[in-house]
């Protein structure tokens, strides 16, 4: 799946683990492109935009504010 240019909304699902009603709520809400080619039914996320939404997600900070030793 690597060689990949784009995901339908189930193979994104499927590779970063989110729910279908979260990638349709992230879509709505500007967080993740989708495309809709005209004259067809499929709606697809490029892979750039699926990484790009991965990597702007919100770093998760230990709750004792110290990052763990390697």
């Amino acid at each position: 799946m690597d060689d990949v240019e784009a995901f339908s909304i189930s193979e994104f699902c499927r590779r970063y683990g989110v729910s279908r009603s979260l990638a349709y709520d992230q879509i709505k809400a500007g967080y993740l492109k989708a495309h809709k080619p005209r004259d067809c039914d499929r709606t697809f996320i490029l892979r750039a935009d699926a990484q790009r939404w991965a990597e702007d997600a919100p770093v998760i900070q230990p709750k004792n504010g110290k990052a763990a030793e390697p």
